[in-house]
């Protein structure tokens, strides 16, 4: 059985490659990233950094950018992420 803080860890590191989803699908990860800076502080450095380069490699490997897939009523536009079929 995890512990509280286990659980709350998992659950900051899965927020985390959510947005670094995101970033990734809107114009790349970058680790001074407005978005990503509470993580920095919230995993530590060593762990941001690990997480960061291993899942961005991992959305390179396995996902392409489908650029303007929806346009809202306002006008705005908006990527999508589609799995690659490695079969």
């Amino acid at each position: 059985m995890k512990t509280k803080a286990e659980k709350e860890l998992e659950f900051e590191i899965d927020c985390f490659k959510g947005m670094l989803k995101s970033c990734h699908t809107y114009g790349g990860i970058k680790k001074d990233d407005k978005y990503l800076r509470k993580y920095k502080d919230t995993l530590g450095i060593k762990l941001f950094n690990e997480i960061l380069e291993e899942y961005e490699e991992y959305l390179k490997e396995n996902y392409i950018i489908e650029e303007n897939v929806h346009t809202d009523p306002e006008g705005l536009t908006y990527n999508s992420l589609t799995k690659i079929n490695k079969s």
